[in-house]
């Protein structure tokens, strides 16, 4: 109810009978219903619309590809004044600025950048480096992605630390060199000290620093740690 006038939904519009007018929705809603402002409409999927008959406006989101939204997250990092986000099922990391840029990468799982400004991003297809100052403010545009060469499966977490990347996978953590990994020791996830300072791994029964042999802290069940700066 719209004031004093009935609408009715349906075929993916609200329609005024006696008047004819009608406002578009996305056609994906499971509710809607009127107020001043126009017509709010639900989804199956859990996104909330405003249509005001000129525009159709995302005001909430479970998951969404729409600008500033995301889907199933993996994780988030902060380098070089941006802060950047795994948007997992959206295949692509969101830079946050005062704008959002995005990279596409198919199932981004992990992050960290080195000492000379560069980017690692793991995903589905591999391992990505790119300049961080060559990420622009237009969507999709990007052209440094580049892949690095490595040995490993899947990876899950990954870290600079010592003029080496480190990352985990399946249980075992490896540094890099030169294309090929190198089995360090079985852990779950890897950080360092920020800006590659000293390494920490997550194991099943603590988290340890690189250089010694006993847990710093000793925790079960953690499914993820960091070190802050």
């Amino acid at each position: 109810l719209g004031g004093d006038s009935i609408c009715y939904y349906g075929a993916g519009k609200a329609v005024n009978p006696e008047t004819g007018a009608a406002v578009s929705f996305t056609g994906e809603e499971s509710r809607v219903a009127s107020s001043r402002e126009g017509f709010y409409s639900v989804t199956a999927g859990g996104e909330l619309y405003l249509a005001d008959g000129q525009s159709i406006t995302l005001i909430f989101a479970c998951t969404s590809s729409d600008k500033g939204y995301f889907a199933f997250p993996r994780g988030a990092a902060s380098d070089y004044g941006k802060l950047f986000v795994l948007d997992y099922a959206n295949d692509r990391v969101a830079v946050m600025e005062d704008d959002i840029t995005y990279i596409s990468v198919k199932r981004p799982t992990a992050i960290t950048a080195d000492y000379a400004g560069n980017l690692y991003i793991a995903g589905k297809e591999g391992l990505f480096v790119i300049d961080a100052d060559a990420i622009s403010h237009e969507v999709n545009t990007l052209t440094g992605l580049a892949p690095v060469s490595y040995s490993g499966g899947s990876i899950n977490s990954i870290t600079y630390s010592e003029g080496a990347l480190y990352y985990t996978s399946e249980g075992k953590a490896y540094r890099l060199e030169d294309g090929e990994s190198v089995y360090v020791c079985d852990a779950l996830a890897v950080r360092s000290e920020y800006f590659g300072g000293k390494l920490y791994f997550l194991r099943s029964d603590g988290i340890y620093k690189a250089d010694y042999s006993y847990p710093s802290v000793s925790t079960q069940g953690a499914a993820d740690f960091d070190v802050a700066a």
